[in-house]
């Protein structure tokens, strides 16, 4: 049992390469629409820092972490920052209208068939969200609840955006 849990988490550390461990990953392209029909590519978004989180409207953890997702998208926009938020939800209407609802800006997409989610990033629960540099590598990896308007958070993307 012992060795199972090793083996666990040294597989976890290999998929989900984190900023602190050292390990850079590229980050998986990918084309999908977003909720207002405009085309989405990852790699389009090279020289920005990218957050790309994957996400639902029925998940409560998901609609809290809204708000503090917007208030950095407001501040670091201008600054060569991107979020692209993309939603696990079968029905787009659903996530349109959280979406007005929320006043979200940010691009959110809707991956019903979890072909993002699951065959490119390796998905099992959400929120989870990537932190992705100028040159389209993973540097973090967030599993669960954050606070994106936080002192470390902040501090850790203002080191990437100043990266050259």
């Amino acid at each position: 049992m012992k060795y199972l849990n090793l083996l666990t988490i040294l597989i976890l550390l290999f998929l989900y390469p984190s900023y602190s461990v050292g390990i850079e990953k590229k980050a998986p392209d990918f084309t999908v629409k977003d909720i207002n029909g405009n085309t989405i590519r990852l790699s389009e978004e090279r020289g920005k820092v990218v957050l790309l989180t994957f996400w639902a409207t029925w998940c409560r953890v998901c609609i809290a972490e809204m708000d503090t997702l917007e208030r950095i998208y407001r501040r670091f926009k201008d600054k060569g920052f991107v979020i692209i938020a993309v939603s696990i939800d079968r029905y787009e209407e659903s996530v349109k209208e959280f979406m007005k609802e929320k006043k979200i800006t940010f691009p959110v997409a809707v991956d019903p068939e979890k072909n993002i989610y699951f065959d490119k990033y390796g998905g099992f629960g959400v929120p989870m969200s990537f932190l992705i540099d100028k040159k389209g590598y993973i540097r973090d990896t967030i599993f669960g609840e954050n606070k994106w308007d936080s002192e470390e958070f902040i501090n850790k993307l203002n080191l990437l955006l100043n990266e050259r």
